[in-house]
């Protein structure tokens, strides 16, 4: 009796370990994870710069030497060297100051969090702090997939019959997004136009504006 009774609790416990993932898979996963979002971060803003910042670039070429488009070339000669500019046409015009300040926010953040953060990770844990952060991380990337998943949901719901009760769901299911949205918009968010969503074309219209009205002349003197 006591040997099946100690059998019994031997596969219960066999079973119940069965149904968790082991931790050392868990903690790969966010390894793998954080130190992708970690690369992500240190790289993706400086290769995005490229296109960003307006910044002419000159190349010299032989005189001697063939070109395909000639009309591309200055007239302008160094030690029987052409000249070859090329204008990129990027929206933000930042020197080399604010340039290197930007790249470097990156490695400010590694100083500047890492007191906070061993304080935080010797409370808490580590696996809460990690953990935390790479979920904020992936969420970035998961949070495109709505283009793709609508469609698809919209088709699976409404794939048995274009009827009333079908599309009844998806107005259902897309009024209650769009409401948990507009509610986190409207306690967290601003509707105020800001500097960095004002293309230049607004700018430069606005000002020639201004600078053509004319001033109200008061005649009741």
């Amino acid at each position: 009796m006591s040997g099946t009774h100690m059998s019994y609790f031997l596969l219960e416990s066999d079973a119940g370990k069965k149904k968790y993932i082991p931790k050392r898979w868990i903690l790969m996963a966010l390894g793998f994870f954080g130190f992708f979002n970690v690369y992500a971060m240190r790289v993706n803003l400086s290769v995005a710069m490229v296109a960003m910042v307006k910044q002419p670039i000159e190349h010299e070429i032989s005189d001697s030497s063939s070109v395909a488009c000639r009309e591309l070339i200055t007239p302008s000669r160094k030690n029987d060297r052409l000249s070859l500019m090329s204008e990129r046409t990027g929206e933000f015009d930042w020197d080399i100051s604010t340039q290197a300040t930007i790249l470097g926010s990156f490695f400010y953040g590694y100083v500047i969090t890492q007191i906070p953060g061993g304080n935080i990770s010797e409370r808490y844990g580590a696996k809460w702090l990690f953990g935390i952060g790479t979920i904020l991380g992936v969420t970035n990337g998961i949070g495109n997939l709505a283009g793709f998943l609508a469609p698809a949901y919209v088709g699976i719901i409404t794939g048995k019959g274009q009827t009333v009760n079908n599309w009844r769901i998806v107005f259902l299911t897309a009024s209650a997004l769009l409401t948990v949205s507009g509610l986190v918009f409207n306690f967290f968010c601003t509707a105020e136009l800001q500097p960095w969503g004002i293309s230049e074309t607004a700018v430069e219209r606005t000002k020639d504006d201004d600078s053509e009205s004319v001033p109200m002349i008061d005649d009741t003197s």
